[in-house]
């Protein structure tokens, strides 16, 4: 188990999410954090965010490593 801690509050992060909403603007795309996809069923799939387009078609998504802690 690591001791390495990254929050979405850190530096690196927040430079991370910013060029990627820059490299998603000009296609019209846009960062949507937490995004649950369209789906039926009692658990419904959640990830760290997505690219969806104009007409919310999901171009890409991110989902960060998580570790359990228990």
């Amino acid at each position: 188990m690591s001791d390495f801690k990254l929050k979405a509050t850190h530096a690196p992060v927040k430079t991370y999410k910013e060029t990627l909403a820059k490299c998603a603007r000009p296609f019209g795309w846009m960062v949507v954090a937490e995004y649950q996809p369209p789906c039926t069923g009692k658990n419904p799939l959640r990830v760290d965010a997505a690219l969806p387009d104009a007409f919310n078609l999901p171009r890409g998504y991110w989902e960060a490593k998580d570790e359990k802690t228990t």
